[in-house]
């Protein structure tokens, strides 16, 4: 029974553990990425081709 709920505690722990640390990287590739060209990820080619001026033909 005590073993039992020692391997409970040990595998709480963990995923605490694993979780902390995957939030904690993720936060930080985040900051690092925002410092690059890759600050803005939704920004695709579509979106920069519809901002461009409109070309008017004369005529």
């Amino acid at each position: 029974m005590l073993r039992s709920l020692y391997r409970f505690y040990l595998y709480t722990v963990f995923i605490a553990m694993l979780l902390f640390a995957v939030f904690g990287i993720r936060q930080l590739v985040d900051i690092l990425l925002g410092q690059t060209i890759f600050k803005d990820p939704y920004s695709t080619l579509t979106v920069r081709l519809n901002d461009r001026p409109k070309l008017r033909i004369i005529g």
